[in-house]
């Protein structure tokens, strides 16, 4: 492909039905080089994904929205490939920017990012939190991690935890952090390039590759981002300790991708992970559990009642109990168990 384009790079050509002296100007449209190039052994498919990597990869080649055509002036990737060189010098500005990126997507969400004790990740708050671990979790040894993640699940700060079943812990696939680290490092290259180009003097052409590339770039790191946490680690109970049960996707994919902005909708596909693929984590419970959970009618005398607040702190402290949404859940089981007589 880089050499029909460069056949077509030197001008020349009479433009058809044109007078002899009305040249068309060097460089070949996709339609033509199609033409020239489909045959039994090479494909449209194969030839349209090669001119995507070329524009990607070739410092000389220049596409000015009609043309392909090799110059001897380096075209826009030059400068972005010298700035993402400068950009991986300083690993801080990748990990400070993707930080960024994730606190944007998870917005509005009870959620933690990036703890690093278990005193970061909030007690007694009658939600179901998620703690999004680092990147840096994914390179510690498989013990580092049960570790660092069952001190999180048992403690908060110094003292125990008390709402042990109403946290759960999102852990990073290792094999999408290069790739995000990869494109938010062009991201950033980028945007410097943009920064400067008035001394670089762009030409519009160029602002176009620009613009294209960083199009490229954020939906490689959107789509980083919607591979990245598709495990989440909840607490349970093992013996007379708390063990760590793993939630993975597994062989379903999950429905949710991104938002009306193109951004990867993180929080809910790993709600959508807890509460509808593999059920773990609940919207409703009925007034049925809160009598069985409670042992209300039980016992010598038997108990006729239970505070409203110890059903909720009992639903987010027992491990082995309904894990629920937020303690919105329990007052409604309380007004379909009152309608229906299931208490009071």
């Amino acid at each position: 492909i880089a050499t029909a384009i460069l056949m077509y790079s030197f001008g020349g050509l009479r433009r058809e039905g044109a007078s002899v002296t009305e040249m068309l100007p060097p460089g070949i449209t996709e339609a033509d080089l199609l033409a020239i190039s489909v045959g039994p052994s090479l494909d449209s498919t194969t030839i349209l994904a090669c001119l995507k990597e070329l524009k990607e990869q070739c410092l000389y080649l220049h596409f000015d929205g009609v043309r392909y055509c090799f110059k001897k002036d380096p075209n826009i990737t030059l400068l972005v490939e010298q700035e993402s060189d400068a950009v991986g010098r300083d690993e801080g500005a990748v990990q400070d920017k993707i930080k960024e990126m994730l606190e944007a997507r998870l917005a509005g969400h009870n959620v933690h990012i990036w703890p690093s004790k278990s005193g970061e990740v909030p007690d007694k708050e009658p939600e179901f939190i998620i703690g999004y671990m680092p990147l840096d979790f994914a390179a510690e040894t498989k013990a580092e991690q049960q570790k660092i993640a069952k001190d999180i699940l048992e403690k908060f700060g110094d003292k125990p935890r008390t709402f042990r079943n109403g946290i759960g812990l999102a852990v990073p696939t290792a094999d999408q952090i290069e790739v995000l680290r990869r494109a938010v490092r062009y991201l950033i290259a980028i945007e410097r390039v943009k920064s400067k180009s008035k001394q670089h003097n762009l030409t519009d052409e160029q602002k176009g590759q620009l613009r294209e590339r960083e199009t490229t770039e954020k939906a490689a790191a959107e789509s980083a981002f919607l591979k990245l946490y598709t495990e989440v680690w909840l607490p349970k109970l093992d013996g007379s300790n708390i063990g760590i049960e793993l939630v993975a996707v597994g062989g379903r994919p999950l429905q949710t991708t991104l938002n009306e902005k193109k951004e990867a909708r993180i929080h809910e596909r790993v709600m959508e992970l807890l509460t509808q693929v593999q059920k773990r984590v609940f919207g409703s419970v009925t007034p049925g559990k809160i009598v069985e959970f409670f042992k209300l009618g039980e016992g010598t005398p038997p108990a006729l009642g239970v505070r409203t607040g110890e059903v909720v702190t009992g639903f987010y402290s027992f491990l082995g109990f309904t894990r629920l949404i937020s303690e919105k859940v329990v007052a409604k089981a309380i007004a379909d168990g009152v309608a229906n007589r299931t208490f009071a």
